[in-house]
């Protein structure tokens, strides 16, 4: 019989656990589907560049605008113009409303039309009297002391027939108030004729100029109320609120429209 040596046979039995580990492990990674190759990610690049970074802060308060008014009227009167709703941008110097008021611009019409006169009397004051005009004044003056010796020698002939009692008292009464109107009327017509003659004097050209400035001042005063119709943005912005639309009536002070800056924002 052969004997073999424990320390072959020691040497035996390990190599066959060795053998036995190894192919056990082969077939778990084999039978495992964890083990299998896992599939390459996608990825994408890009180039390098500069962005901000952000970072948010949540936080809580109050947002309120700066620049911001309540628009109103100074008049009453239906609203003729208002095409707004909220949310509509505006530029500055754009109509926002406009109220109907006729009588306004009558009163313009009529202040222009009394500044052309007061001017047109002080342009002819300032260019003297017109030759016909001076001789039609001194042909009414002629014809005036013709009145005049008429009426006088009417009253004269009128007073010997109430003294020789051919008419009564009262025709020379008659008489004599048409004579002195006749020496009236002489008087202001020799006073004129004299005033064509020496042309305006400088207190009558200063009066007449006084006037021209008085009819601007009125004029100036139309125009301004009849521009209180219309109100226009003071500054570029956004329709905040619209209490009014076309067809409403105005009132003074009360507010139509709100607008608001939205670049000043504050929180």
């Amino acid at each position: 019989m052969k004997i073999i040596r424990i320390d072959q046979f020691l040497l035996l039995t390990g190599s066959l656990l060795i053998l036995m580990t190894g192919w056990g492990c082969r077939r778990g990674k084999t039978d495992d589907p964890a083990g299998k190759q896992a599939k390459p990610v996608p990825v994408k690049a890009v180039s390098v560049r500069q962005e901000k970074l952000v970072r948010w802060l949540p936080l809580t308060g109050t947002v309120a605008a700066g620049n911001a008014v309540r628009i109103s009227a100074t008049i009453e009167g239906p609203i003729a113009f208002c095409p707004w709703r909220e949310g509509d941008k505006v530029k500055k110097g754009d109509k926002l409303l406009e109220i109907e008021r006729p009588i306004y611009r009558r009163e313009v019409e009529a202040a222009d039309a009394a500044l052309s006169v007061t001017k047109a009397r002080l342009a002819d004051l300032k260019a003297g009297a017109r030759s016909e005009e001076i001789a039609q004044a001194a042909e009414m003056v002629t014809q005036l002391q013709e009145n005049t010796r008429f009426a006088e020698n009417d009253l004269a002939r009128i007073e010997q027939m109430v003294k020789s009692g051919s008419l009564p008292g009262e025709e020379r009464d008659k008489a004599r108030v048409a004579f002195v109107k006749s020496q009236t009327d002489l008087k202001s017509a020799r006073e004129r004729l004299q005033m064509l003659q020496r042309g305006p004097t400088e207190t009558t050209i200063a009066v007449q100029e006084a006037l021209v400035k008085e009819a601007e001042a009125r004029l100036e005063k139309a125009r301004a109320t009849e521009a209180e119709c219309r109100i226009y943005a003071p500054f570029s912005g956004v329709i905040s609120a619209v209490q009014v639309r076309n067809g409403d009536l105005a009132t003074a002070k009360a507010p139509l429209l709100d607008l608001l800056d939205p670049e000043s924002l504050v929180v």
